[in-house]
This record gives structure tokens, C-alpha cells and sequence, in this order.
């Protein structure tokens, strides 16, 4: 009686653990921005918001890292020789909290529906701006904006390569250091030689 009288505790206790953490779960807009500053916004959990956010410090951490052996690739392209590497191509990741967190994830998507219409309405009104607005010079201007933009884009490819190459040697480095801490076993004693035990006995 007393071992199902305890086994009962256990079990309300571990409900009520769980019950308490799932009360304690939380959701959050946020509003993310890439490599190439495109925005959007999205709906992470807190467990998700920390991890991305420990992302974005990993990679501001290795950043200045991975830009040098970006940079000393782009001096052998030849398709860009003699043209210095664009900084402007990239920018560091982002994250920030649009408002409070939600108890329920569900309020958090309705929150992130709100935002997302209000962002359609304003591109639609820049959009609409932009149609009444005097054209602007033609054809040189386009050709350098695609320049420019195949340039961008050929930038960020070498750089996103070198950043991940830069996190596998540092994610190595650190597993190497990790297991170089531990002490090496005693090597067991040599088994003495057939001639040597008899002369033992």
C-alpha cells in the first residue's frame, strides 16, 4: 500500500512539473534580419528565440574571422580582379522582440497576421508612390544596379562559405581542446618474455 500510495506522488509531482512548465512556455514576435538586411518576422518559442539568438552570437564572434578569409578569396575571382571587396554586400543577423511575449502561440500568430498586413499595406502605398514618381534615368543606371548586384551576390557566397568553414574548424578546435583535458590511462606493464618467467620460477 505504501510503495502505490508513493508511486501516486511521484507521478502528481511529475504532472505538476510539467503542467508548470508548459504554464511557463511563452512565444514571441520577432523581427529577423539576414546577410543581406531583408527583414521579416516570425513566431519562436523561447526556447527557439534563445537558440537562434546564441547563433547570431556565434557568428558576430567568428565574424571578423570569416570576412578576412573571405576578403583574401575575393583577390583571386577572377571575375571581380582588381574590384575591393563590397562590405556593403553584408551585414550581421539580427534578432529583436516586436512587443511582449504570449502565454499561447496561437495570439502570438494572430499578433505576427496584424503586423504582416500593416508591412503589405506600406509596400503597396511605396509601391503606388513609386508609380507616380518621374522615371528615373534609364538603362546605364539598371545595367549598374545588376552589376552591383551579381557582385553583392558573388560576395556573399564566398563569405557564407568561409563563415561555415570558420565554425567547423572553431566547433573542432573546441572538441580537440575538450578531449586533450582528459588524462591518458596508465599503459599496463609489458607481459615478460618466455625465458624471462623461467628463470622468475
Amino acid at each position: 500500500m505504501k510503495i502505490f500510495h508513493s508511486i501516486c506522488a511521484v507521478l502528481a509531482t511529475v504532472i505538476c512539473l510539467a503542467s508548470a512548465a508548459s504554464a511557463a512556455e511563452k512565444y514571441f514576435v520577432v523581427k529577423v534580419t539576414d546577410l543581406t538586411k531583408e527583414m521579416k518576422y516570425d513566431v519562436l518559442s523561447q526556447e527557439d528565440l534563445k537558440a537562434l539568438e546564441n547563433q547570431i552570437k556565434e557568428e558576430a564572434r567568428l565574424w571578423s574571422r570569416a570576412e578576412t578569409a573571405a576578403m583574401k578569396e575575393w583577390l583571386t575571382n577572377e571575375q571581380y580582379k582588381g574590384k575591393a571587396w563590397p562590405k556593403g554586400a553584408i551585414s550581421q543577423r539580427t534578432v529583436k522582440t516586436v512587443g511582449q511575449p504570449f502565454p499561447d502561440e496561437s495570439k502570438a500568430e494572430d499578433k505576427l497576421s496584424k503586423i504582416e498586413e500593416n508591412e503589405a499595406e506600406k509596400i503597396a502605398d511605396e509601391e503606388e508612390k513609386a508609380k507616380k514618381a518621374p522615371p528615373k534615368p534609364g538603362k546605364d543606371k539598371e545595367k549598374g544596379n545588376a552589376e552591383r548586384d551579381n557582385m553583392y551576390a558573388m560576395a556573399r557566397a564566398i563569405f557564407e562559405q568561409k563563415l561555415t568553414e570558420v565554425k567547423e574548424a572553431d566547433t573542432k578546435a573546441k572538441a580537440e581542446k575538450a578531449g586533450g583535458g582528459e588524462a591518458a590511462a596508465p599503459a599496463a606493464p609489458a607481459a615478460p618474455k618466455e625465458g624471462e618467467a623461467a628463470k622468475a620460477e
